[in-house]
């Protein structure tokens, strides 16, 4: 008894010791963000949403932590804040609207990202948790509005939650550049999830 006892605890400990030294391996995910609202006056961040679908690649430079170089492609949708029928903009622009029109700019186009995270096993069952953060650069290819800015630049703080192959995570980017000179960019929250192969 003793000796089957041992070879588990054995076994178990080896068990351990291989899925924590992971591999190098292609990561995908799917995302939803989301800011907080802000109007679309001087100074104020717009309101938006976005979707968008990532893939990267994890190279782990030694056990437990790794650089992942991500490519992305993202749609958002922009909203000023502005409801339009109220006699202050009435007066302004001479036509009447209706009270429920808004005014709303989109985009679509590429990101690229370079994560560096740590991964923190947790049992044995192959769950782990990740901590990561990096830069993160935007660009839009079609945008509906061209007075926005193309290009953004935003530095990303997030953590994971991996079940096997299958990840959640969340994440914040920290807006580091405006949408026009007087229009602060967005800092966006962010949640997915995706899949290591």
């Amino acid at each position: 008894m003793k000796r089957i006892l041992t070879f588990v605890l054995v076994a178990l400990a080896g068990m351990t010791a291989v899925m924590a030294q992971r591999s190098n391996h292609f990561t995908v995910d799917l995302n939803f963000s989301k800011t907080t609202k802000g109007g679309g006056y001087a100074k104020e961040p717009l309101d938006a949403w976005g979707i968008s679908a990532t893939g990267g690649y994890r190279f782990y430079l030694v056990k437990g932590l790794y650089i992942t170089p991500e490519a992305t492609l993202y749609y958002e949708n922009h909203d000023h804040g502005v409801v339009y029928g109220t006699p202050e903009t009435e007066d302004l622009i001479g036509v009447k609207l209706e009270k429920d029109d808004r005014d709303r700019t989109s985009e679509a186009g590429i990101g690229l990202g370079g994560m560096v995270g740590c991964n923190l096993i947790c049992d044995r069952f192959y769950t782990s948790i990740d901590i990561f953060t990096g830069p993160y650069f935007d660009c839009a290819l079609v945008q509906k509005d061209d007075w926005l800015n193309r290009p953004s630049f935003k530095w990303r703080f997030g953590a994971a939650v991996s079940f096997s192959r299958v990840y959640i995570k969340a994440s914040i980017d920290l807006s580091l550049t405006n949408l026009m000179d007087d229009i602060n960019e967005h800092n966006a929250f962010n949640v997915g999830v995706g899949y290591h192969f």
